[in-house]
């Protein structure tokens, strides 16, 4: 996951992100667009809390963009995690 994150980091923003303006939000869409990459046309697992602390916001701000990015149609939610189990996307943007 760093080796994503910091891969992630350093990426360009892609078309889509352009329309948020929060740095840390446009990081996270690059996070799940690496990850999709990664994990070619498997759904990919992302943890809320992991997601906070690589985009480095506190946990609500993380579950609240997740929901956004459902709600803009750039993430779909394939499995709601549960207990300690993340829950799995597939990133619906350009790759």
């Amino acid at each position: 996951m760093d080796m994503i994150a910091e891969r992630a980091k350093h990426a360009p923003d892609p078309a889509e992100a352009m329309q948020f303006e929060q740095p840390e939000l446009r990081f996270l869409i690059r996070l799940c667009q690496e990850l999709q990459r990664v994990n070619g046309d498997k759904p990919f697992p992302l943890d809320g809390r992991v997601a906070a602390q690589k985009i480095r916001v506190p946990h609500p701000t993380a579950a609240r963009w997740l929901r956004l990015l459902r709600f803009e149609k750039l993430l779909a939610l394939i499995k709601k995690g549960i207990r300690h189990k993340a829950s799995e996307y597939r990133y619906l943007g350009a790759l």
